[in-house]
């Protein structure tokens, strides 16, 4: 459900087939910088640290390899010790009439 005043970035369109959107599982990879992989952390008993990401529910295709996806957040006791970018691993395109003609005779033709 959107606010009011704002439109859906993911609307869902009315199509005859019958078939629910087509979802797709993205491989992300996050990458700490050479400085960040270097640092340790000497810690009491009673710390910890915990790995908090920022990620969306879904995405728009296309999706590009190496587009940013989220971030990753390092924090001790809640306070941030780094963060990185979370990137896409890999490209995934839209998804057009052609592809359904594609797929449709691969799985039935082929």
């Amino acid at each position: 459900m959107t606010e009011p005043g704002k439109e859906d970035p993911y609307p869902q369109k009315s199509d005859r087939s019958g078939y629910p959107p087509k979802q797709v599982m993205l491989k992300i990879h996050a990458v700490l910088s050479e400085k960040d992989r270097g640092k340790r952390y000497l810690l009491k008993k009673t710390e910890t640290i915990t790995w908090e990401t920022e990620l969306p529910d879904k995405l728009p295709a296309p999706i590009q390899k190496n587009q940013k996806i989220g971030t990753l957040h390092a924090k001790l006791n809640g306070k941030e010790l780094l963060s990185c970018l979370v990137t896409a691993d890999d490209k995934i395109d839209r998804i057009t009439y052609k592809w359904y003609v594609d797929k449709v005779f691969k799985d039935y033709f082929h």
